[in-house]
């Protein structure tokens, strides 16, 4: 059975939590792009130790870094480095692994994330760890929205699908393929990435439901109409608590017991920052017969409004 260790995040729950970390990773945004959610979570975690802030390039092969102590002045400051070794070395350098750790997904590249959860889980191993993510209010708009067109601006381009993540394995193409995907808003990721894989094991959906705001539900499945039809997947379609990691790799645990023996499951995490949390904490954890794929959308700075509320999940009980 797998412990939902998922709390809200506030005033009231900020003090206990933050006695609990050592350093927090959070994603590095310039202050002209750093929005009311990407603050949110660094101004509740009030924590002793020193704020890692990393980035990196729209392929995911360089990473950039700032470290900044308690009183928010900067320690270190590095870029031009590369991803994989340099992350690994950071995280060794500064005792990550005798660290109570806390990331902070909401604004943090999910490349980043997925690396940091398969070094931390499988070869880091810190005392703890922990996540948190802030929601927001509401989701930019397009002005005038067009049949066929997106209804949010959330990204301005995909670089494209890659079947090779950093710190994950490379995978072997071969006939039978299983499609697993968390979906969001936005209509041509799903469709790219279906028309990209062609499944012949087809496509199981993942929908954020209950959303984190009552109707967005219905937005995903409005935009991902065609290709949920054409893929005959409407049927296979599983709901997940928009907001729990634990849910999701709950799904992902049935699904592999289900089709593992028959398929090789291809997971694209597209939907919510938790969603695909759980998916690369699934992932990490079943690298012989799941592989996690990604189409690397470079995202909009802006692209949200407000702060409807934070979480913090505890993940301790995944380190192996």
């Amino acid at each position: 059975m797998i412990l939902h260790e998922k709390f809200d995040l506030d005033n009231n729950s900020s003090e206990y939590f933050s006695s609990q970390i050592d350093f927090l990773i959070c994603g590095f945004r310039s202050d002209i792009e750093a929005d009311d959610r990407a603050k949110h979570v660094p101004t509740l975690i009030n924590h002793n130790g020193d704020t890692y802030f990393f980035n990196t390039d729209e392929n995911a092969n360089d990473l950039s870094y700032v470290i900044k102590d308690k009183e928010g002045t900067i320690i270190d400051k590095q870029e031009n480095l590369s991803l994989i070794p340099d992350l690994r070395k950071i995280l060794k350098d500064n005792n990550a692994n005798q660290a109570s750790i806390c990331i902070d997904i909401t604004s943090l590249k999910q490349p980043i994330l997925f690396l940091l959860i398969k070094l931390l889980l499988s070869e880091i191993k810190p005392k703890r760890l922990f996540a948190a993510y802030t929601a927001p209010k509401e989701y930019k708009k397009v002005n005038h929205i067009n049949v066929g067109e997106e209804e949010y601006e959330l990204y301005d381009r995909i670089v494209g699908c890659n079947y090779s993540l950093p710190g994950f394995a490379k995978i072997n193409r071969n006939d039978n393929e299983l499609l697993v995907t968390p979906f969001g808003f936005e209509r041509q990721r799903l469709l790219s990435l279906y028309e990209n894989v062609e499944p012949k094991g087809g496509l199981i959906p993942i929908l954020g439901y209950p959303p984190v705001i009552p109707g967005w539900n219905l937005t995903a499945l409005y935009m991902n109409y065609n290709v949920l039809s054409d893929s005959s997947s409407e049927g296979r379609i599983e709901h997940c608590d928009a907001a729990c990691p634990f849910e999701l790799y709950e799904i992902l645990t049935k699904i592999y017991n289900n089709y593992a023996d028959d398929y090789k499951i291809l997971i694209a995490p597209l939907g919510t920052r938790p969603h695909s949390l759980g998916c690369v904490l699934f992932a990490s954890l079943h690298q012989q017969q799941c592989h996690l794929i990604y189409d690397f959308p470079i995202e909009k700075a802006f692209r949200s409004m407000g702060v409807l509320k934070s979480y913090i999940y505890h993940l301790s009980n995944y380190i192996k």
